[in-house]
């Protein structure tokens, strides 16, 4: 699930202080295409050196309207971003389609939305399988941009710069020799009744929340990638000097993908679920405890909200911009390298400002992990429409992320939680002249992301 600018959550205590001073889904056996979820069987070949990465899916889909269907739509989404976010070029190009072998003509409109006549229509009921063509950019992403000191300014910009910010957050990029892919394939748009949505709001939070579907992907890297993705790895196989993965994936909300080199795993079971925590070498310390922070909020919340139903959860290391903490989709959630920071390792060369501030950056990683897992039932497993109700995910969460520091940590805690993460951003923003707000309003009549964690994080929960 892609976000176009994340709320941000860093307590806002440490950017004063700084600037001022259920039942398990078997994933064993392949996708059993043909039930009434969309199933997306997807082959995707990345060119590291050429930054880029072609594709091909093939779309089960069956009409579950009540009325018969004349076209097919699908959403571009790292176009939405590119060129909404910061006026860029898009990144994602469809090639051809086929309908039953036979190539057949489509409408790209505003590069953003794919429009496909039906050659015949599609009663309720009936089924279809379409093929796409497709080809993806990698947006670079300078190392520069990912350290915790860029992070930091960017949240100092959103509370005194311009009120509408624009932001680069792409969903493909490649990074220190990290890949993320999300929402890197065309995706069905949803339905509103008989009717395709492909008008998507220019939002700072949530852009794309698909319907649950059910995932067979293929992808060819470089033999040196570690790959982690979504679904449960199959297979694997080597071409030349790549490697084939294949992986499945039944009921996913989406598909993530995150690869690269030099990658460590640490691993933890809950019940049958397996957690993992994904790092590099030199990160080992704070990725495990990252995998401690996940482990007890899974614990938590599975005791509160019901079984978690899939038979993994990954949080992995990953080079994100300034502002974004992170990219999460079902069973997969990608953290910022920047907060990968051991401020305690003598030999590290930090700035004196950020070791000072220790706790404070130790507790933005905690309480985003916390927030992250509850997001795998609010967001992921429970979904919700990111235009009209995009309270339900972000302030039900952030209040998830309270409840584990009250189980984990007493009442206390979670009061000074509450204090340091929610009620200070709200002062914050109102400080700076932020109006109130209500929570419940469109998403896109929000400015920029302080604004949004103010009103829907901080003020939601």
């Amino acid at each position: 699930m892609f976000r176009l600018a994340a709320a941000q959550r860093i307590p806002i205590l440490l950017i004063v202080t700084l600037w001022m001073g259920g039942t398990m889904v078997s994933q064993s056996a392949a996708p059993q295409f043909g039930q009434e979820r969309p199933a997306y069987d997807i082959t995707v070949d990345v060119d590291v050196e050429g930054k880029c990465y072609w594709g091909r899916e093939t779309v089960t889909y069956v009409n579950d309207g009540r009325r018969p269907l004349r076209e097919i739509c699908f959403l571009l989404y790292p176009n939405i971003v590119t060129l909404w976010g910061v006026g860029l070029s898009p990144t994602l190009f469809i090639r051809r389609v086929e309908i039953a072998g036979t190539i057949v003509p489509f409408k790209v409109h505003r590069f953003t939305s794919v429009h496909i006549p039906l050659p015949r229509v599609l009663e309720p009921g009936g089924r279809l399988e379409i093929g796409i063509e497709f080809l993806g950019r990698l947006s670079e992403l300078d190392p520069s941009a990912t350290t915790l000191a860029t992070h930091l300014a960017e949240q100092i910009n959103q509370i005194i710069g311009p009120r509408r910010r624009r932001y680069w957050n792409p969903p493909t990029l490649l990074s220190e020799e990290t890949l993320v892919l999300s929402d890197f394939y065309p995706v069905l748009a949803r339905r509103d009744g008989d009717r395709w949505r492909t008008q998507v709001s220019r939002a700072v939070e949530d852009i794309s929340v698909p319907r649950i579907a059910d995932y067979r992907v293929r992808v060819r890297l470089p033999k040196d990638f570690s790959v982690f993705a979504s679904g449960v790895l199959q297979a694997q196989t080597e071409a030349d000097t790549d490697r084939i993965f294949q992986f499945h994936g039944r009921a996913l909300r989406d598909f993530v993908i995150v690869a690269g080199r030099h990658y460590r795993v640490a691993s933890q079971r809950v019940g049958p679920v397996q957690v993992q925590s994904i790092f590099r070498r030199e990160d080992e310390r704070v990725g495990r405890r990252v995998l401690e922070y996940a482990v007890r909020a899974l614990t938590v919340y599975q005791s509160w909200f019901g079984p978690y139903p899939y038979p993994h959860l990954r949080l992995i290391e990953a080079p994100l911009p300034g502002g974004h903490m992170s990219v999460d989709g079902a069973c997969l959630i990608a953290l910022a390298r920047a907060y990968y920071v051991d401020v305690h390792h003598p030999g590290k060369p930090l700035p004196r400002f950020i070791r000072e501030s220790a706790t404070l950056i130790e507790d933005a990683l905690e309480f985003n992990v916390a927030y992250e897992v509850a997001r795998q039932w609010w967001g992921t497993l429970v979904g919700f429409d990111p235009e009209r109700a995009h309270f339900l995910d972000d302030a039900l969460a952030t209040y998830a992320a309270l409840m584990y520091y009250e189980r984990s940590y007493g009442p206390e805690a979670a009061r000074r939680e509450m204090d340091t993460q929610l009620k200070a951003a709200y002062r914050v923003y109102r400080m700076f002249g932020g109006e109130d707000q209500p929570v419940v309003q469109p998403v896109e009549r929000f400015t920029n992301g302080f604004q949004y964690a103010a009103i829907v994080h901080a003020k939601g929960a």
